[in-house]
């Protein structure tokens, strides 16, 4: 009689543990162990078109050009 089982294990110490157990119980002549590891694919990210940000901005505060108060003495001086 024979039989056969499939175990997916997410780590290799779950492999091993398993693996010990059916050593310890007299399977060590009986096991076949197929390693098929599968890489998981990561989703291919295409390049950005020109224009994709259309429309991110709606409104800009009327002083955005304008120095932050407290932040003069770190601004290099303007030709204003």
């Amino acid at each position: 009689m024979s039989a056969q089982l499939i175990l997916n294990f997410d780590s290799t110490e779950e492999f091993a543990k398993i693996l010990q157990l059916l050593k310890d119980f007299g399977f060590e002549n009986k096991i076949q162990v197929k390693n098929t590891v599968k890489k998981s694919k990561e989703p291919k990210l295409n390049p950005r078109q020109a224009g994709w940000g259309k429309g991110l901005f709606t409104n800009i505060a009327p002083d955005f050009d304008e120095t932050s108060a407290g932040f003069e003495d770190y601004m290099l001086p303007s030709d204003k």
